[in-house]
C-alpha cells in the first residue's frame, strides 16, 4: 500500500487499471490507460510504466525470455484489485475489461479475449467472437474450446439465438449426444417459426439445419 501511495498519479492509474489483467505487455497497458479522445490523458507510455516497475523491483514477474509479458505477484495483485474496487465505479471496471477483451481479440488471443469480454458483460461481442471463429475452431478440431465458449454464454441469451444454437447442435453431434441434438433442432425450428413474416433466416443457417437433420436421421437409423 505504501509503494502504491508513493507513486506518481499516472503510475497509480496504470497500476489500478492493469489490476484486472492476469498478464500484460506494454501495448496492452496503453490500450487500457490511453484515451484516444484525450491524447494528454496518458503522459507515460506502457513501456515506460513497465520499465519503472522493473527498475524499482515492484512485485513484477517476467513471463518470457524476451521480457514482453509480465504479471504481478499474486499478493500485490490482490491489493491492487481491492484498491481498484474502492477507487473505480463498477462501470469503469467493466469498461477496462471490455478494452482488454478488444485488445486480445485484435491480437488473435481468442481465449483471453472471450474471457474479458464476457467479464465485461459485452455479450454481443462475445457472440461475434464465437460466430466468426467457429469454423476455424472446428477445422482445427478444437471442439472442447468451442464447447467451453458456448457453455459460458448466459443461457437465456443462448436459447433465443438460432445461430448459437446451430453451433450447439454441431457440438452435440460431435459428442454423440443425439437426444440433446434432437431437442436443439426443435428449438431452432421453433425460433424460426416465430420470426416476423418476411424476415427470412440466412440460407447458410437453413443449409446447416438440413444437414443436421439428415445426419441425425442416419445416426438414429444406425442405432
Amino acid at each position: 500500500a505504501e509503494v502504491i501511495a508513493h507513486q506518481p498519479t499516472e503510475v497509480q492509474d496504470y497500476l489500478l487499471a492493469t489490476a484486472i489483467l492476469d498478464r500484460f505487455c506494454a501495448p496492452l497497458c496503453e490500450s487500457l490507460c490511453f484515451d484516444q479522445d484525450e491524447p494528454s490523458s496518458c503522459p507515460v507510455s506502457g513501456r515506460q510504466f513497465i520499465d519503472k516497475l522493473v527498475t524499482e523491483n515492484m512485485f513484477l514477474i517476467s513471463l518470457d525470455d524476451n521480457h514482453k509479458w509480465y504479471r504481478y505477484h499474486h499478493l500485490f495483485k490482490q491489493l491492487l484489485q481491492r484498491e481498484m474496487r474502492r477507487s473505480f465505479p463498477q462501470e469503469k471496471i467493466k469498461a477496462l475489461k471490455n478494452r482488454a477483451g478488444q485488445w486480445f481479440a485484435k491480437n488473435h488471443l481468442l481465449d483471453e479475449a472471450f474471457r474479458y469480454l464476457l467479464a465485461a458483460d459485452n455479450i454481443p461481442a462475445v457472440r461475434h467472437m464465437v460466430v466468426t471463429n467457429r469454423y476455424v475452431l472446428t477445422r482445427q478440431e478444437k471442439w472442447h474450446q468451442l464447447n467451453r465458449w458456448i457453455k459460458a454464454i448466459p443461457q437465456d441469451y443462448l436459447i433465443n439465438d438460432p445461430e448459437l444454437l446451430i453451433i450447439t447442435a454441431w457440438i452435440q453431434e460431435n459428442q454423440e449426444r443425439y437426444q440433446d441434438l434432437q431437442d436443439t433442432i426443435k428449438q431452432i425450428d421453433c425460433l424460426l417459426d416465430k420470426r416476423p413474416a418476411g424476415e427470412m433466416p440466412a440460407k447458410s443457417l437453413l443449409g446447416e439445419l438440413d444437414a443436421l437433420n439428415d445426419d441425425l436421421a442416419v445416426l438414429l437409423d444406425a442405432e
